[in-house]
């Protein structure tokens, strides 16, 4: 996947899309970032990922990504699950 050939990611928290329209589709994704990278790092691998995603799925029209560690974004979605 485009996110496993990224190096600096310890993992992949979510994946979400949504189709707004025929070729209109928004993916966010939560990954977790290898803590002793930069920011500068992350952010160019953000830029590379969210070409790669666009380039292999043309109707993609938006990428969200979101840094968050593995343990917060459970906590999360335990909270979410509660409410």
């Amino acid at each position: 996947s485009v996110v496993a050939e990224t190096s600096g990611i310890t993992g992949l928290n979510e994946i979400i899309s949504e189709q707004r329209g025929p070729n209109q589709v928004i993916v966010l994704l939560s990954i977790d970032w290898d803590n002793h990278i930069t920011a500068g790092q992350v952010e160019e691998h953000v830029s590379e990922i969210e070409r790669k995603i666009r380039k292999r799925f043309k109707e993609v029209s938006r990428v969200f990504i979101e840094a968050q560690s593995n343990k917060r974004h459970k906590e999360f979605e335990l909270i979410s699950e509660s409410a």
